[in-house]
């Protein structure tokens, strides 16, 4: 098995379950970012987290190709990014959770459909 299928194969059915669990729980969802939004070691322990796992993606596998595992490399670059912005831009990830409230949905669909190409590149 490849490093881009074992790491599709972590980050696929999470990337899958988060999308669905914000459209099923939107609620929740917004208790997590008003969380975010009001602390600022959330935000902290946020970018931390995205850094070290767009790292460790970034890492294991970094190849820009016109295929389906292009999403495994993309996915390491946001998370990565998503990481520094945390850092060093915490308004802009401020304004950027304030505008998730208004497309959960469309966040939710996007998620789901990454998760299931990252399922599908890992189990098929």
């Amino acid at each position: 098995m490849e490093a881009v299928e074992k790491i599709a194969g972590i980050f696929g059915p999470m990337v899958l379950f988060l999308g669905l669990w914000s459209l099923f729980y939107k609620g929740e969802l917004a208790k997590v970012v008003e969380c975010v939004e009001k602390s600022s070691s959330c935000l902290y322990l946020l970018g931390l987290i995205n850094l070290l796992l767009g790292l460790g993606i970034l890492n294991f596998y970094n190849t820009w190709t016109s295929t389906l595992p292009v999403l495994v490399t993309l996915l390491g670059w946001v998370m990565f990014i998503r990481g520094l912005f945390c850092f060093f831009i915490p308004g802009f990830i401020h304004k950027i959770l304030s505008a998730q409230r208004d497309y959960t949905l469309f966040s939710g669909l996007v998620s789901i459909f990454w998760g299931g190409a990252l399922c599908y590149i890992a189990f098929m």
